[in-house]
């Protein structure tokens, strides 16, 4: 038998279909395809082969891999799609020995198993830090409050396979836009560093760190009435420069470097979570605390998402609604939170990562 097809065990048509089938993607498809009109529901999930494997072909130009594709069942009429848009994506089987490549529709190629679901997990890893950010659920409800109008998020660029660098051209950009039908008005270019979990925001050549974008943001959000669910100065971080004192914040308008008698509502909390308080340093004019902290055991801040954004929400609640800050001695590993870690979703937690402050998610 020439080399198209070597002697052996041959995948067959149905084992091709069965391991398509059996793709935790396909699975989670089935329940989550949106039709048209907004209106999740329910459905079956049309699993189809467009092109064959003949096993008796022994022509070295013969199909060695099974084309299957996966779509909405009721856009099917026996093996040809009805409608190019429900298709959901694109597998090659192979007949020799099973293993699957799947199509990336960014770089219009098939890739391994492994490429494809790391690239499709970073991307669903940058959208979330993207709607971790406080101000995209207000520019959200903003929107929404013009009837027909709802903010999207478009994907603008993918990083090419492989890259993994801190360069922009290895971050996945974003378009966040406000739709209304037909029509699409910007808001925002986002761009994420998935490598690193960090969130830019601004036009090419005019990127900024999410922190330093947030700080200017939150400063005009008391004279922008599109920014009302966020305003007020309990959501407010002092900006954060580099050189600029110490940690960044400049000259501190109070501090406690003996904190053996200092018990506000805030420590009782730290202390629960086995964190030792060692020193205070307050800025913003009075409202907002850095707490300097130790520990004996590692805080599960890596390892347990949902515990740290239990721990913000107490944390910030017993600081009057005020955001504040823990900082790790000896390491200055920094987190920074605010009332957003009480309300669902990923928001109200932040980490310095490159010297400014970004969303963060957990693991």
């Amino acid at each position: 038998m020439p080399p198209s097809l070597p002697p052996g065990r041959f995948v067959g048509r149905e084992e091709a279909l069965a391991i398509v089938r059996a793709l935790p993607e396909v699975k989670a498809y089935g329940e989550t395809l949106v039709h048209a009109g907004n209106k999740a529901r329910r459905i079956s999930v049309g699993v189809h082969v467009t092109r064959e494997v003949d096993e008796a072909c022994h022509d070295s130009a013969c199909p060695t891999s099974w084309a299957v594709a996966v779509g909405a069942s009721d856009a099917w009429e026996g093996d040809r799609i009805t409608e190019e848009g429900l298709i959901e994506l694109h597998a090659e089987i192979s007949a020799r020995d099973g293993s699957i490549r799947l199509h990336d529709r960014d770089e219009q190629v098939f890739l391994d198993e492994a490429v494809w679901r790391a690239r499709r997990n970073a991307q669903r890893r940058a959208t979330r830090l993207i709607l971790a950010m406080p101000e995209w659920t207000a520019q959200a409800r903003a929107t929404a409050r013009t009837p027909g109008h709802s903010l999207g998020l478009m994907l603008d660029h993918a990083p090419p396979v492989g890259c993994s660098s801190a360069s922009v051209e290895c971050r996945w950009s974003f378009l966040a836009l406000a739709v209304c039908g037909g029509c699409a008005g910007h808001w925002n270019r986002l761009g994420v560093d998935t490598a690193n979990d960090t969130l830019f925001v601004g036009e090419p050549g005019q990127e900024v760190p999410y922190g330093v974008w947030r700080s200017a943001t939150r400063r005009e959000e008391a004279t922008t009435p599109a920014y009302r669910d966020l305003v007020g100065p309990k959501e407010r971080f002092p900006d954060l420069k580099v050189g600029n004192g110490r940690f960044g914040y400049g000259m501190m308008t109070s501090y406690m470097s003996d904190v053996t008698d200092y018990h506000p509502p805030a420590r009782a909390v730290l202390e629960a979570a086995g964190l030792r308080l060692v020193r205070v340093e307050i800025y913003h004019q009075d409202t907002y605390p850095v707490f300097f902290v130790e520990t004996d055991k590692p805080f599960p801040l890596r390892e347990n998402a949902a515990a740290v954004r239990a721990f913000a929400a107490r944390l910030v609640q017993k600081n009057g609604g005020f955001a504040c800050e823990i900082l790790f001695s000896p390491n200055a590993e920094r987190y920074q939170f605010d009332r957003h870690a009480a309300e669902p979703g990923d928001a109200g937690v932040y980490v310095l990562t490159d010297e400014a402050f970004h969303p963060w998610i957990g693991n």
